[in-house]
């Protein structure tokens, strides 16, 4: 019998025939098509990435790489723009697009290389594409496009293809919904609300100075927004992004070749699949489209001669303001980018992190800072501001629900930060869900609401809890957490990220639990967390953490508002979810000073 590789979930390239398959990892097998799988005779590969010693080592070998090869796409994207900028002003513009593509690409690459060397695979049946469909319009259509199916069917047929391996071409598949219907139409209901908020920001727009500074997705609530405009003497506007167009495929574009100067002989066949495949799946918007964007900067109603720039979220994903930024911080502009969530300060490594504080003059944090004089960051307090009533004493008695909040990732690893990756270690992640609900008492299940992740990425995230608990509450999104708070007893935190820090910060008595094998933290937060360990609000095991739940159900006060509990708590949030009253007053101060500097320097 011939064995198949299936590279994902795309099932028109699985085989019609009887075989034997290899899927390359779970994120083949959807839970909804599982009547389908199960019935194949098949075998799973092992996810190279589930060794998180690997993992890590990985990470810094390509943060390495992704240096040199930054430093030579520097040069090669100044000769073919015919342009002479730095190396931050193209790790600004194509810096986020460049780490994740590397780090998927060799993720990709060894797994299929893996799969070729332990099994005498037959035939793989790959989709037919053209040269065209591999580039990516731009980095938000990129960042759409990696956690599917068909991208990811393509990226490996083409690196099959590289290595040389028997292919069979199975006509080509439409593209497939990965983010959920619902989700879907909120986008489409926003994008119809914005037309009218746009017409309306372009005409406040016309009306700013052109020395202004530019404040946008600051994540900053309404008020603390507008006394930071007005201590700045800024006028309070909301900037609007003109619209990017799609840029025209072309060959002549993408004839060049990267030469990687630093050694990186133990991955050779890797990095001479990175050399051909760079510019084939660079965004157009890098290359053809680069003189439509530069244009698009320059004829904006954007300031001409900003005094700073601050961002929270505008500097990873914005083609625009990406290249609007990269141009004015060439001219020497400040820019400040503040933390926008809370994995930042707390995890081992967080690509997104390590690049705000590269490109920024000063990173600004929720409270923390990293050791060194080196060091850019600030630490501010948290941006968002949280609601100001404090629980009384007797707020958790008349509270009678459980809140069980969940995290969806994509099936396909693309997040550089440590955190669960691929479907395998979700699915591990869902286990010890399943673990921590089992060992309520039914008349805590029945008080149960589980809240799941915004996107399911065809995870079937609904499909897998109401096959396991028929009776149990599963909130989609229909209703916002701050009014499912309203009823919250106890909040379950249990993965790594802003929601822990809030409910933390408003005094929420919190649960938090998962995996440290998935959730490594970094040396600097590792005793934060023993301390939580210690008056159990933070648990590593889902059965310990249940156990505590059932303990003080009833008497939910006498842990919670215990004097060492609240005093680690308090101690905690001043390092993690800092709400500092004069944190609008610091940020002007910080920002005007370095305006003044800059002018002066000017002079």
């Amino acid at each position: 019998m011939e064995k198949v590789l299936v590279t994902s979930g795309v099932e028109k390239t699985w085989p019609k025939e009887k075989a034997s398959v290899l899927f390359l990892g779970e994120w083949c097998k959807i839970y909804s098509r599982r009547k389908k799988w199960e019935n194949l005779e098949h075998t799973t590969l092992k996810y190279h990435w589930d060794d998180r010693e690997k993992l890590f080592k990985d990470y810094k070998s390509l943060l390495i790489l992704y240096e040199s090869v930054l430093e030579e796409l520097a040069l090669i994207l100044n000769k073919k723009h015919n342009t002479n900028y730095s190396v931050r002003y193209w790790r600004i513009l194509i810096g986020p697009w460049l780490g994740m593509f590397i780090y998927i690409l060799y993720d990709r690459w060894f797994m299929l290389k893996e799969a070729f060397k332990k099994h005498e695979i037959n035939k793989t049946n790959i989709i037919q594409v053209s040269e065209e469909d591999l580039a990516a319009n731009d980095y938000q259509e990129f960042h759409s496009l990696i956690v599917g199916d068909k991208w990811n069917e393509m990226m490996c047929g083409e690196i099959i293809k590289f290595m040389g391996k028997e292919i069979c071409y199975v006509g080509e598949i439409e593209a497939e919904a990965d983010c959920d219907e619902k989700l879907e139409n909120e986008l489409i209901f926003e994008s119809r609300k914005n037309k009218l908020k746009t017409f309306i920001k372009n005409l406040l727009m016309r009306l700013n100075r052109k020395d202004s500074h530019l404040i946008i997705d600051t994540y900053m609530d309404l008020f603390k927004l507008v006394e930071l405009h007005l201590r700045l003497r800024n006028r309070p506007i909301s900037w609007e992004r003109p619209e990017i167009k799609g840029n025209q495929f072309s060959k002549k574009a993408r004839s060049w070749v990267v030469t990687i100067t630093q050694d990186h002989k133990e991955c050779t066949e890797f990095i001479e699949l990175l050399k051909t495949f760079l510019p084939r799946f660079m965004p157009r918007i890098y290359l053809e489209g680069y003189k439509s964007l530069v244009n698009l900067t320059a004829n904006s109603l954007w300031p001409k001669n900003p005094k700073s720039i601050f961002t929270g979220g505008a500097f990873f994903n914005d083609d625009f303001f990406k290249a609007w930024t990269a141009s004015q911080v060439e001219r020497g502009i400040p820019l400040f980018i503040g933390q926008h969530g809370g994995s930042y300060g707390i995890c081992k490594w967080v690509f997104e992190e390590d690049h705000a504080q590269k490109i920024s003059n000063n990173f600004l944090t929720w409270g923390w800072n990293t050791p060194g004089d080196s060091s850019k960051c600030i630490s501010i307090g948290m941006l968002r501001s949280l609601p100001s009533k404090v629980r009384r004493e007797n707020e958790s008695k008349r509270r009678k629900n459980v809140l069980l909040v969940q995290w969806s990732y994509s099936r396909y690893s693309f997040a550089m930060f440590s955190s669960t990756i691929g479907s395998g270690q979700w699915e591990e992640y869902l286990n010890n869900q399943f673990k921590f609900v089992d060992t309520l008492p039914k008349v805590i299940q029945d008080k149960l609401i589980v809240r799941l992740g915004r996107c399911d990425f065809r995870l079937c995230q609904y499909e897998r809890w109401k096959d396991r608990y028929k009776n149990i509450y599963i909130n989609s999104g229909e209703v916002q957490i701050k009014e499912l708070l309203k009823d919250t007893r106890i909040y379950i935190s249990t993965y790594n990220c802003t929601t822990f820090l809030e409910s933390l910060a408003l005094n929420i008595p919190t649960i938090i639990f998962w995996d440290p094998k998935h959730w490594e933290i970094r040396e600097d937060a590792i005793m934060d967390f023993k301390l939580l360990k210690e008056v159990n609000i933070f648990f590593d095991d889902p059965t310990d953490a249940a156990n505590h739940l059932k303990r003080f159900w009833n008497d939910v006060n006498t842990w919670w508002l215990n004097r060492k509990t609240q005093e680690i708590r308090s101690l905690f949030c001043s390092k993690y979810a800092n709400q500092d009253r004069n944190m609008v007053v610091r940020l002007t101060n910080l920002i005007g000073d370095y305006s003044k500097s800059n002018m002066l320097k000017a002079e």
